[in-house]
């Protein structure tokens, strides 16, 4: 049996872990908006653009540096709140945006008029569905298949499950296991950080889920994101 202090102690160290990385993270992600914006300024004054490609190769690296932070914070935030979610009205709302900025892809979005019900943390699962979002969007920027950018994000009911699927006709997947493929710091990504699937698959994980991700037919890739359905 484990002693009630042993387990208050791992929740404070839990909580401390936290609270420092949202420190680091404002303590970098300030500096970093600075030099950015000093690099702005440079590039200015630049007429000639003799500078650009340095320029432009510290952004690239200031990005890097700004989505590494961002993903750990993402990775280390745990809230035990959880409640009933309207799994469609979570997606609408989080895809809508996506759909407005991307004039250039076709969205297929298909959600179920019946509410679908899950326990969860909202703010967890919009982590996860944005990832796999954007992930999708990288892929058919990435090919630019001939027969145009699809993105097909759907929401469907099975076996008490509410499946979150996204489809796109992308470059696809690398040859390389689930696991590998989630796994920290893995990436196909040119300044990718590795820790999108793998917070993603941790998430999902601790909502009871699963997480697929296959290569479609035809090209680009399917992932899935199956959670339990609530009773409410």
């Amino acid at each position: 049996m484990i002693p009630a202090n042993r387990n208050e102690r791992e929740a404070a160290s839990s909580l401390s872990v936290r609270e420092m990385a949202a420190t680091l993270a404002h303590e970098v992600k300030n500096p970093l908006s600075l030099v950015r914006a000093c690099i702005n300024l440079l590039e200015l004054d630049d007429e000639q653009g003799s500078h650009q490609k340095s320029y432009d190769l510290i952004k690239r690296e200031l990005d890097k540096i700004n989505s590494l932070v961002t993903d750990m914070v993402d990775l280390t935030l745990v809230s035990p709140e959880y409640s009933a979610v309207d799994a469609g009205a979570l997606l609408g709302s989080l895809a809508a945006p996506f759909v407005q900025a991307h004039p250039e892809i076709a969205f297929n979005l298909a959600i179920p008029d019946a509410e679908l019900f899950i326990t969860g943390n909202p703010s967890k699962l919009k982590l996860v569905l944005n990832n796999l979002i954007k992930n999708a969007i990288d892929a058919v920027e990435a090919a630019e298949p001939a027969a145009g950018k699809n993105i097909a994000v759907s929401l469907t009911a099975d076996g008490g499950a509410a499946v979150f699927t996204i489809r796109d006709n992308g470059v696809g997947l690398p040859g390389v296991t689930f696991d590998t493929l989630t796994e920290p710091r893995f990436t196909t990504k040119r300044g990718g950080s590795g820790l999108g699937l793998y917070a993603s698959r941790v998430i999902v994980s601790q909502h009871g889920g699963k997480l697929c991700i296959i290569n479609r037919p035809g090209g680009g890739c399917i992932v899935t994101v199956m959670i339990p359905m609530s009773s409410t």
